[in-house]
Order: structure tokens, then sequence, then C-alpha cells
């Protein structure tokens, strides 16, 4: 007998007996389900979770205010302290005189800038921002305002240098100019493009007022603020290729407010990402005997950070369950199924077939009705992980954009190891 006649006869077999057939159907059908959903939970956190890894946030502090030195400044400047893993730099801002004061400009994150929440207002039009994809939400999910002393200026020689030397430019702005007075605005273009505006649109809007509606949180209670303010400049989008701008803020104001020294007596601690805080944290504690406050970009990548190992324990559990029960279904449905069959497989041994051509058969029938079964889980798969990882984005306050990639990586993944399973095929040899 032939292979082709071997799969014809399995095939034959498979219609004859429905209701045998229709049952492990069903298995395959809900352990292929099962087992395609827990991979592409599995490829989803590992792919998109951990791009936020690379593409985490450098504004990352701690801050230490005022009443919380009591006398303990002098610490900052021990090796032991600087040595710490995770501490990117320190800055003292503390009996400075106000000339030397214009140094540590700008001071970062004024309030916290929650790109989800937020409305720009330009000459009469409403813009919200883009939502392309999760890489663009959180890029922009906090973003911390830069302020300026209007007589600072936002672009310094070095990062023209660096500027000239990345891309062979000298300009850094795509359109407009520096400060010349206070409350002014210098925005990215990456920003306004994920506001949807085009270049012909960010061109005009130079020299306009726009408003924008910024969210922050102080305590447990949201705020709203409307700020006004005169579009003097867009930053290039070239201009944040250059290592210095890479990660720094896309919204720069200007003020002459004066700059009081009680106002800069505290410590700030920039951090190496988010995944360092909290270790840098308890080495301050434990040091220094001092809390700090983290800055809302860190507050926001440890709570991402956590529900990310949380999420991983239980898919790590799940998976091994489902494998685990993968194969103890497999092996049963094996076992029923030639055991169901023994006159049937005694009839072809008689009938002179080899106890590998019997095997061929019965795995024929078992792997059709499996590809069966998972072309139609794969379909049902696909609708609930659609739908459930709205669910799981909005639990992580990001948007979660379903990519078919991943449930072809779990068909894949899922159809593997079942063939590596059905290497039971030992059991079919003793009725050889």
């Amino acid at each position: 007998m032939s292979i082709k006649e071997c799969i014809k006869l399995a095939s034959y077999n498979i219609i004859r007996k429905k209701a045998v057939s229709f049952q492990i159907a069903i298995s395959f059908l809900i352990v292929s389900f099962i087992g395609i959903c827990s991979f592409s939970y599995i490829l989803f956190l590992n792919s998109e979770i951990s791009a936020l890894y690379e593409k985490e946030i450098s504004g990352c502090y701690i801050r230490i205010p005022t009443e919380q030195l009591s006398g303990k400044k002098e610490t900052f400047l021990k090796d032991e302290l600087s040595n710490i893993e995770g501490i990117l730099d320190i800055t003292v801002f503390s009996e400075v005189s106000p000339e030397e004061l214009i140094d540590f400009i700008p001071e970062t994150d004024e309030y916290a800038f929650l790109f989800e929440f937020t409305k720009l207002m330009a000459e009469d039009k409403e813009y919200s921002p883009n939502k392309n994809s999760i890489h663009d939400r959180i890029i922009g999910q906090y973003i911390s305002i830069d302020k300026y002393s209007k007589s600072y200026r936002s672009v310094s020689n070095n990062e023209i240098q660096e500027l000239i030397n990345t891309i062979k430019s000298k300009n850094a702005f795509l359109f407009g100019k520096e400060f010349d007075d206070e409350n002014q605005v210098i925005l990215s273009e990456i920003l306004l493009n994920k506001y949807g505006l085009l270049k012909e649109d960010m061109e005009q809007m130079i020299g306009s007022k726009i408003s924008m509606l910024i969210y922050d949180v102080e305590g447990n209670n949201p705020l709203y603020l409307f700020k006004d303010y005169y579009l003097v400049g867009i930053m290039s989008s070239e201009f944040f290729k250059i290592k210095s701008r890479i990660d720094s803020s896309h919204i720069l104001i200007s003020s002459s407010k004066s700059f009081n020294l009680s106002d800069y007596d505290e410590i700030i601690i920039n951090v190496k990402g988010f995944s360092n805080v909290k270790n840098v944290h308890d080495k301050l504690q434990s040091i220094l005997g001092i809390e700090g406050e983290y800055s809302s970009t860190c507050e926001f990548y440890m709570y991402l950070n956590k529900i990310n190992l949380v999420l991983k324990s239980i898919f790590a559990l799940a998976s091994f369950i489902i494998c685990f029960a993968i194969i103890m279904n497999v092996v049963i449905l094996t076992y029923f199924n030639v055991s169901k069959k023994k006159n049937y497989l005694g009839m072809l041994k008689a009938m002179g077939l080899c106890s590998g051509k019997i095997t061929f058969i019965v795995f024929s029938e078992l792997f059709i009705i499996g590809v069966v079964s998972t072309f139609f889980a794969s379909l049902l798969a696909a609708i609930f992980t659609k739908t459930s990882l709205g669910v799981l984005g909005k639990m992580l306050y990001i948007e979660v954009i379903f990519n078919p990639n991943i449930i072809i990586q779990s068909i894949m993944s899922t159809v593997t190891l079942l063939l590596h399973i059905s290497g039971t095929s030992g059991l079919f040899r003793k009725f050889g």
C-alpha cells in the first residue's frame, strides 16, 4: 500500500468513525486554543514589554528636598554613594549665587505632561494625540516640561557641534528660533507629528498663541492646567537623533521668574532607567536614612515593571500546566484511538500490512484531525486574543496594538509542541 493510499484510508476512517473523530477533534481544538492563547500572551509580553525597556525614558530621577537633607549634603559627594549601581549623576542645588545658578538650568519636570489626556489648541483648532503604536504612546506617556530662563539658550554649542557631526546640519530648528521673551514655548516636530500636524501647519503656527491642557496628579488628586504660550520654535526630529537629546524633553518653556536659592536647595539623583530606581532608592534609604521623591516617570515605569513581572509569573505557571495537559491529552487520545481500533488494526496486519504502514495510517488520522482542529482553534484564538489584549491594554494604561505575527508564531509554537509530543508513536508499535 502506497503512502497516498494510506492517507486516503486515514481520511475514510475519520469520516466513517464520526463520533470518535469528533471527540478527538474537540479535544485537539480545546488544547490548541488554550495553547495558542497562552503562547500569544507570552510572546506579547516578551516582545512588547521588553521593547519598553529599550524605549525607556531616561528622565527618571529621585528628588531629595531641603526638609529631608538635614546636613547630609556632603554625603552625596562621597565615593560610596557615587558608586551605587544605577546612578547616572548627582546634582546638588545648594549655596550658589544667581550667576552660578544659570549653570544648572534647565531644571526638569516642572510638571508632568501626561500625553494620553492632553489637548493642544492652536489657531482655533483642537488637536489630540495620535495613537498609532504602543511605542508612540509610551514615549509620549509622560513627558517632562523643561523650564528655561528667557536669556538661556535651549540648544548649546556642544549640541550644535554634535548635530554637525551626526547629520551634517547646523540648525536644530525646523521652523522658528530661540527664546527672546517669557511665556514662550519650543516644541518638537516629533511631538506635533503625534498630534497629527503636517509641516505646513507647523510653519503657520510659528508666532501664534497656543494653549495646552496639561494633566498632572498631585497626591491622589488629578489636576488639569490650561497654559498659554507663544510658539517661537519647532525643533526638527533630526535634532533628537544626537546622543544628548535622544530622551530629552519635547516641550521647552521660557520664564522670567527669579530663581530663589531656596527653590533649588535640594538634590536631584538622575537614574539610568526605571529598572534601577528601586535599587538606588533602597541604597539611599540604607545609607542616608531618607526616602526621596520619585519623578512621575519613575512611578509609571515602576508600576509597569511590577505588572510585567506579575503577568509573566502567571503565564509561566499557566504554560507549565498547559504543556503538561497537552502531553497527557495527546497520550490519552492516542491510546483511546488505538484501543478502539484493536480489531481494525489486527485486520490490517492480517492483510499483510507492516507495522510501519499501520502506524502511519493511525498517525495520519490524528494529524488530519489535529490540523483541522488547530485551524479553527487559531481563528477562535485570534478573536479572543485581540479582544482580551484590549483589556490588558487598559490595565497597563497603554494602547496594545494587535499583531498578527504573534498569533502566527503562537500557532507554530503550539503545532511544534504537538508534533514533538506525537513522538508517543511508541504506543502504536506494541500493536505491530
